[in-house]
């Protein structure tokens, strides 16, 4: 392309890399003009280019909405695989709290047990020696006498004349 004659009347006046004006062959002009005022009036835009434009522009808002639905499934899936996750953690603690409060019953039920016979076994000892059972045989009546006693079922009464024990 060839520069203009006078290349410092404006700014932009020849364009870069231009060949001067006499080096430049016929090949190389082209035509200038110098516009001082320029209008654009109306400009038409053809059906056809309009509906180009028209349909390239709904496919690319469908393109968006379907880049939408697209990430909201994904965050959808995301979210429900957060709350199971929440889910099987709450779980997880609730049936940890259950058996460690299953684990803990059951070692105050056995101490309870434990503490509930010592006391028992303490206090027979101490009722055998204050009444002087020395004697297994005398023992053994005793203990089935206060089983019988502690049987809803059972009733007794006792005739000290004539030394006779049974039911009512």
């Amino acid at each position: 392309m060839c520069c203009r004659p006078n290349c410092s009347s404006y700014a932009h006046a020849c364009p870069p890399n231009c060949k001067a004006i006499k080096s430049c062959t016929n090949e190389d002009k082209g035509y200038f003009v110098d516009v001082k005022f320029f209008q654009l009036g109306q400009v038409t835009i053809p059906s056809s280019v309009q509906e180009r434009y028209m349909k390239a522009l709904t496919l690319k808002e469908e393109s968006d909405r379907e880049n939408l639905v697209q990430e909201a499934k994904v965050v959808r899936k995301t979210t429900n695989a957060m709350v199971q996750q929440i889910r099987n953690t709450a779980e997880e603690i609730r049936n940890n709290g259950t058996i460690e409060a299953n684990l803990l019953t059951a070692v105050a039920q056995a101490n309870y047990s434990t503490v509930l016979e010592i006391a028992r076994s303490d206090g027979l000892k101490q009722i055998f020696h204050d009444l002087g059972f020395t004697q297994q045989e005398y023992k053994n009546s005793f203990n089935y006498l206060r089983t019988l006693r502690g049987m809803p079922s059972a009733h007794f009464t006792l005739d000290f004349q004539q030394r006779i024990v049974g039911n009512i």
